[in-house]
């Protein structure tokens, strides 16, 4: 068992509570239509233990949620089952968590208990606190405005004339990504924002931020344990949500913004 500070056990006794602190300080100035958050590990798992059922047995998961979850596959070389707030996915190297549900700090108290308590002796090399949010915004113009923003058509010439098309034939920006490698906060890694159109709301103008917070401890072959990779989640989960909402409202404020601003 890993030795963990409190302050997700606090958490794990407050979170609603805190849930209108949270969500003033992660606070986005578009409401956004889906908006979920996940870790990845990549280390060396086996599928097969990450069933429901041990969940509930380790009292991770209340009774009522181990009876009502959906189970999708339990296999050797995947595991995958979810309940009405959180998805556990698991192949051998790979292991992830998502909730689209507030408060999203419960994810990180389960991740943490989880290897913390349970399985500490697992190698975890790369870990992974991403965020990602759809917004819709009010027509076509807006959307247009927020890519010509991220991605200037100008840039490609005599080209830039003809991307735009018509509006049932319509060009333009399809996916961006932008990258920071010079972090204070640790020795190797790398915060990564992609910037896309979105197909996942009713809303037919819409736009997917998303942001991968990316920690690289070792290489996931030779790394022994998980003592690392638990105390980035227990740490470090909150601020990277904060600041992954503050990257992805710079990318809202475009659609709010002028076309000349």
């Amino acid at each position: 068992m890993i030795e963990l500070e409190k302050k997700h056990r606090i958490h794990t006794l407050t979170s609603l509570s805190s849930m209108t602190g949270a969500a003033t300080a992660t606070a986005m100035r578009i409401q956004p239509g889906i908006d979920s958050a996940n870790v990845v590990f990549v280390g060396d798992f086996n599928p097969r233990i990450f069933r429901v059922d041990w969940f509930g047995a380790q009292g991770l998961l209340p009774e009522a949620e181990v009876a009502s979850a959906d189970i999708d596959i339990v296999h050797s070389d995947l595991s995958r089952f979810s309940t009405d707030w959180l998805v556990i996915q698991v192949e051998r190297h790979r292991f992830l968590a998502e909730t689209s549900a507030h408060p999203q700090i419960r994810l990180a108290d389960l991740v943490v208990r989880l290897f913390g308590e349970f399985l500490s002796h697992t190698p975890i090399g790369l870990v992974g606190i991403n965020r990602i949010v759809h917004f819709a915004v009010p027509d076509l113009a807006t959307l247009d405005r927020v890519g010509e923003r991220l991605a200037p058509q100008d840039a490609w010439g005599e080209w830039a004339a003809k991307i735009k098309g018509t509006p049932t034939r319509h060009g333009g920006m399809q996916s961006i990504t932008m990258q920071q490698t010079l972090l204070d906060d640790r020795e190797d890694g790398y915060i990564r924002a992609k910037v896309e159109r979105s197909t996942s709301l009713k809303s037919p103008f819409a736009v997917r931020a998303d942001v991968n917070d990316h920690y690289a401890i070792g290489d996931p072959a030779k790394v022994t344990g998980c003592e690392k990779a638990v105390s980035i989640v227990n740490n470090r989960f909150e601020d990277s949500l904060k600041r992954s909402a503050w990257i992805i409202d710079q990318v809202m404020a475009l659609a709010q913004s002028t076309t000349n601003d």
